[in-house]
Parts: structure tokens; sequence; C-alpha cells
């Protein structure tokens, strides 16, 4: 199948694939530049490798290089499809069945990639059009109206979130310690964050080696905290969704931005 038809098709389809078995595992590992999505609670990853290598631990698959592990058993749903929203020719989806978490493995067309495109198109097993398919928003956290409205006033102004003058007002160190979490994925990745843009309740994190977004809407409270680790302090900014569950944290050296973050806490937002 041509590559213009295939994109054509995946643009109204999702098409659905097997399990994550050993054989499919060894053939992802043979694409090349790869761009890792991680979705977890609202929170987002995207960083780009020269070669996938997925490694397994016991019952934990892994992505060193990218700082990214998950459990395969619970990402059930896995899928081809369009790769658009990486800017790519098309995306491997892992997804969870009830969380709102996925991984998505993106690719073009290349010709170190084209064995591995064949053997996924070859193992479909169904398709399912894109309007039947839910998104990860779906499976965000229920809203009571009071947390909607507020949810919906985040999304048309920003600034009326904590969190998006925590992030307007630092002036980060080289390395930032960036960490979230679902039931099943989890990333760790130390980036230099150079600058910030916000759009739609979303704020954004540029990095010359990865991209973070953050749905404010999903951020219900924040803590800082001061941790230590073989004798260097560190502060913490640590982000709880509606359930009180930790979804995301910010690690920076020293304890400078401990005493920022928490003189920011106590403001209120202004519009």
């Amino acid at each position: 199948m041509k590559c213009s038809t295939l994109k054509s098709l995946l643009h109204d389809e999702i098409w659905q694939l097997p399990t994550l078995s050993t054989p499919l595992l060894e053939r992802l590992n043979q694409l090349h530049d790869i761009t890792l999505m991680l979705h977890s609670n609202g929170i987002m990853s995207s960083r780009t490798v020269s070669q996938l290598s997925l490694t397994k631990l016991d019952s934990i698959l892994t992505v060193p290089e990218a700082g990214i592990s998950f459990q395969p058993k619970t990402l059930d749903t896995l899928s081809l499809q369009s790769g658009t929203c990486c800017h790519r020719d098309f995306s491997i989806e892992l997804r969870h069945p009830s969380s709102p978490e996925a991984l998505s493995i993106a690719f073009d067309d290349s010709p170190t990639n084209k064995n591995v495109l064949s053997t996924l198109v070859s193992t479909v097993t169904q398709s399912t059009p894109i309007s039947q398919f839910p998104c990860i928003q779906d499976r965000y956290a229920p809203c009571c109206p009071c947390c909607a409205g507020k949810r919906d006033d985040i999304r048309r102004n920003s600034k009326l979130h904590p969190l998006f003058h925590i992030i307007s007002q630092c002036t980060f160190p080289q390395e930032v310690q960036i960490k979230h979490s679902g039931l099943s994925t989890h990333s760790l990745q130390a980036s230099s964050i150079l600058s910030f843009s916000h759009h739609w309740g979303h704020l954004y994190l540029h990095s010359p080696e990865a991209q973070f977004a953050i749905d404010m809407t999903q951020v219900y409270n924040l803590r800082a905290q001061i941790t230590t680790s073989e004798n260097l302090h560190q502060s913490e900014l640590i982000a709880y969704n509606a359930y009180g569950k930790e979804i995301l944290s910010l690690s920076v050296g020293g304890t400078e931005h401990f005493y920022l973050w928490s003189r920011l806490l106590t403001r209120p937002a202004v519009n």
C-alpha cells in the first residue's frame, strides 16, 4: 500500500493492532528517528530519539534515553494512527483502557521504517472511525458545576491559574527535573527550559531536548517543598489532580525556588 493511500485512510480511521508481543516489540525497535509522546492526567512530554530502544525489565518496558517507563499489560489498546499531532506521518499508540494516559510512538515513512510499517499494516485486526474513538480528555476526572465553571474560565484566560504565574516569574537554572505519572506510565526527564507559552488553558514548556504541555484545568492544587538527596537540597513543586493524586513535579537544585514558589502560591491570581 502506498504511503499516500495509507495516510489518507488513517485521516479518518484508527487501525487496531494486536497486543504488544515480543516479535512486535522487536520490530518496533527497528524504527528510526522517533518522536515519543507520553500523556498522563493532562500532562504531556515529547522527545525525539534517533532509534527506538524499548527494553523489558520484569513486567516494565522502558525507553532509557527518553526517561519513559510503562506497564505494557495495562496499556492494552494498541493502534496505528495518523501522526499529524506529532508532525509525523504515522503513530503507534498504546493506551490505558480507563485512565487518561497513553504513549505515542510517531515516525515517518522513511526507507528505514518501511518494513516496520508493512508489518504493522499486515497485523491490523479492525478499523474504527476516528469519531467513535474516545479522546484522552474524555477520561479526565468529572467536574462538579463549580469546577466546570472554573475550568472554562482558565480555558479563556490562562493567567487565572497560579501555575501560570509561578512559571512566568521563574528563571530556571540549566537543569529542571520534570516528572509526571499515571497508573501505568512514568516519565522523568531532565531538561533546560528556555521559554514558555500558553493557549486555551495549556502551559507549554520549551526545551532543546523536549517539549512539555500542562493542561492547567487538571491541576487542582499546588505545593512547594524542600527535599534532600545525598546531602543536596532541592526545591520541588508538586501538582495534584481532582482526586488529590500527584500528577506532576518540577525539581530544581537549591532552596531559592522553594521560597519564590511559596510566596507566589499565597498570592491570588490576577486577571
